[in-house]
């Protein structure tokens, strides 16, 4: 009989670009975090130690 249901093959194909496409989506947000923070990194540890040296650098000069 016909309950007017998709054959398994195409809702399997279907299912199956839906789980790529989640894989894909979890990696571009897991390389965007990443981005973000390392991004968080190199601030925090080259960029604010510079700048309170630099701070100081110019306290002492004065």
């Amino acid at each position: 009989m016909d309950y007017g249901l998709p054959p398994i093959e195409k809702s399997r194909g279907r299912s199956r670009q839906a789980q790529l496409l989640s894989a894909e989506n979890t990696a571009l947000r897991i390389l965007w975090n990443f981005a973000i923070y390392s991004d968080c990194i190199v601030a925090s540890c080259i960029h604010l130690p510079l700048a309170i040296r630099q701070e100081r650098l110019e306290t002492k000069a004065n």
